[in-house]
C-alpha cells in the first residue's frame, strides 16, 4: 500500500513547490498597459477612476477632453493642456510605486467667462411637456447645492454617450456662463464657487449630449443665488487680494496606482 501512495505523495509536494515558486518569483515580465482616459464636462465619460499596473511595466495613456483642459499625473509629473480633439499621450516606464493622483485644472465657477454654453450645435426636439426647473443654495461648508426638477424626462447615466433615446439623458450646469458639470440625477453640489451673486444655468441634454429644445428654445432653467463669502482658513477665497490661484480649480479624477 505504501508504494501505490508514493507517486501521489511526490506529486503533491512537487504541486507545492510549484506554486510556492510562482509566490516567490515575483510578477513576471513587465506588461504593456494602455489607457484610454476620455473626460466629458470636466468629468470622467467611463466607469473606471483607478489604473493599477506593477512596477516596471509600460505605461501608454492616452487622454481626450471635449472641452480645454490642463491634465495632471502626480507623481510623475506629466501636466499637459488638452484641446478638444487634440488628445494628449504619455508613454512611460511605472518606475515609481504608490497612489498617485490625476487631477485637471479648469477656470472656477464666478470667474469672468463670455461662453455662455452655446452646447452642441444642434438641438433635438423635446417630447412634449418637458421642462426644468433649478433651485440653488449655499452649501453649509462650501459651493451650491441645486436641486434640479423635470416633467417629462428621465436621467439615464448609464446611457451617456449611447444611442438617443427619446426623453432620456442628462443635464448640463453652467455658473456665470463658464459649464461646472453634468448631473445625473435630480441633486448636484458644486463647489467651490466663488462669493457673490451667482447665475445658475441648467439644460436638459440628450444621450448625445445635445440640447433638448422646444420650438427652437432650449430647454433650459435659471437661477440667482447669493453665495456668502468664506474665511481664509477655508482656502482663501473671501474678500482677499486677488490670489490668483483663485481663479482655476484643481478637480480630482481618479488614482493611478503602481504596486512593487
Amino acid at each position: 500500500m505504501e508504494r501505490m501512495r508514493a507517486p501521489s505523495l511526490v506529486a503533491g509536494v512537487a504541486l507545492a513547490l510549484a506554486l510556492a515558486m510562482a509566490a516567490c518569483g515575483g510578477g513576471g515580465e513587465p506588461q504593456e498597459h494602455t489607457f484610454n482616459i476620455e473626460l466629458e464636462g470636466g468629468q470622467l465619460a467611463g466607469d473606471m477612476s483607478t489604473w493599477q499596473v506593477k512596477a516596471d511595466d509600460r505605461v501608454t495613456m492616452i487622454v481626450r477632453s471635449d472641452e480645454p483642459v490642463n491634465f495632471h499625473l502626480h507623481g510623475y509629473d506629466f501636466e499637459e493642456d488638452i484641446e478638444p480633439g487634440d488628445p494628449a499621450t504619455f508613454i512611460f516606464t511605472a518606475n515609481a510605486t504608490g497612489s498617485f493622483p490625476i487631477t485637471i485644472h479648469h477656470a472656477a465657477p464666478g470667474m469672468a467667462s463670455d461662453d455662455h454654453g452655446a452646447g452642441h450645435a444642434e438641438g433635438i426636439e423635446a417630447p412634449e411637456g418637458m421642462s426644468v426647473s433649478v433651485e440653488a443654495v449655499p452649501d453649509s461648508v462650501s459651493g451650491l447645492n441645486v436641486r434640479i426638477s423635470t416633467t417629462n424626462f428621465a436621467f439615464a447615466p448609464e446611457q451617456v454617450g449611447g444611442e438617443h433615446v427619446q426623453g432620456n439623458g442628462h443635464a448640463h450646469i453652467y455658473i456665470d456662463g463658464v459649464k461646472v458639470g453634468r448631473p445625473y440625477s435630480e441633486h448636484y453640489h458644486a463647489s467651490p464657487v466663488e462669493p457673490g451673486e451667482r447665475t445658475v444655468r441648467v439644460t436638459l441634454n440628450a444621450n448625445t449630449h445635445s440640447e433638448y429644445t422646444d420650438g427652437g428654445h432650449v430647454v433650459e432653467a435659471s437661477t440667482t443665488v447669493v453665495v456668502p463669502g468664506m474665511a481664509a482658513a477655508d482656502g482663501g477665497h473671501g474678500d482677499g487680494d486677488g490670489d490668483e490661484a483663485a481663479e482655476t480649480v484643481e478637480a480630482e479624477l481618479g488614482r493611478f496606482e503602481v504596486r512593487p
